[in-house]
């Protein structure tokens, strides 16, 4: 059995082979802090420290909050006065195809109300994306997790079935603290991947493990 690493997962985060060590960016501590959402990239590694994040007040009245995406830059367009939190976040959410580079990592005050131009915040970097924790060879036929906590929910499944970022779905079951769970992975036709949701109060850890390779 081989070692493949070991993810540490805050509390209320998910994380997979894909995502760890993805950047991240606190909104919160930009501007004034309204927008209180810590977003991540949705890719792991180094990559995601080249995205930026940027946010306006001068949506038109009905127009609800839009995200324009150019190149790796993304900008949120909300309604002063009008726009939340919670619908900045549901529009993060809705991304998709190449325009999904960011995801709600740890959600914000959903109710607070932003306005302009107080909460208008200039092109900003994500930062401290690193080499992802654990990676797991597309031939490996098993594998091994072991969690820190019983908060920690497993998933696994092709490269087109990543979980949501923030919330544990319906087909996703929780680990029992300090014992093993094992697994023979299918032949997906592609690299399997393996996310962790933490619903705890505090950060957990999960080695992960895989044999044949």
């Amino acid at each position: 059995m081989k070692r493949f690493g070991t993810v540490t997962i805050p509390a209320g985060v998910s994380r997979s082979n894909l995502t760890s060590g993805a950047a991240t960016k606190d909104l919160g501590t930009l501007a004034a802090g309204n927008l209180d959402t810590v977003v991540r990239a949705t890719i792991g590694g180094t990559g995601g420290n080249a995205y930026t994040v940027q946010a306006t007040g001068d949506s038109a009245a009905a127009a609800g909050v839009t995200i324009a995406r150019s190149g790796t830059a993304l900008h949120i367009h909300y309604e002063s006065g009008v726009s939340t939190v919670a619908l900045v976040e549901a529009a993060i959410a809705a991304l998709t195809g190449s325009d999904k580079l960011i995801a709600v990592d740890i959600a914000g005050t959903g109710a607070t109300v932003l306005t302009a131009p107080g909460d208008n915040f200039v092109a900003t970097a994500l930062a401290g994306g690193a080499a992802g924790a654990f990676n797991i060879p597309e031939k490996a036929p098993a594998l091994y997790v072991l969690a820190s906590a019983a908060s920690v929910t497993y998933e696994s499944g092709p490269v087109t079935g990543q979980p949501d970022p923030v919330v544990a779905d319906a087909n996703e079951f929780p680990l029992t603290a300090a014992v093993a769970f094992g697994e023979a992975l299918p032949r997906w036709g592609a690299a399997p991947v393996v996310a962790f949701f933490n619903g705890g109060g505090a950060p957990a850890t999960v080695r992960v493990f895989g044999t044949g390779v």
